[in-house]
């Protein structure tokens, strides 16, 4: 009885991989041809871009736009406004 169930699975087994070995892959019944790519000049690459240019957004530009090298005096100005306090002994007015 348990020879049995063994060799029943033992075939099932079997068989199933014979089938899904003698799966062949289908051939595709279409073909995609791609031109060779068109080579323009500068000249023309400039005229193509340039409407592209004014489409795009100010805020876009301004992030992508270099930033200019700060001296040491602008910088260390910048450092000392960003470490003051917010509110200093000077910023309440008197109300008496």
């Amino acid at each position: 009885m348990k020879n049995k169930g063994l060799i029943l699975a033992l075939i099932g087994v079997g068989a199933f991989l014979l089938l899904s070995a003698k799966k062949k892959p289908k051939k595709r019944a279409y073909t995609i041809t791609v031109p060779p790519p068109e080579k323009i000049t500068a000249e023309q690459y400039k005229q193509a871009t340039k409407g592209l240019v004014q489409k795009i957004s100010p805020k876009i530009l301004q992030i992508f736009k270099p930033k200019p090298k700060l001296t040491a005096q602008q910088q260390q100005a910048i450092k000392a406004l960003s470490t003051r306090r917010i509110f200093g002994s000077g910023d309440f007015p008197d109300v008496c």
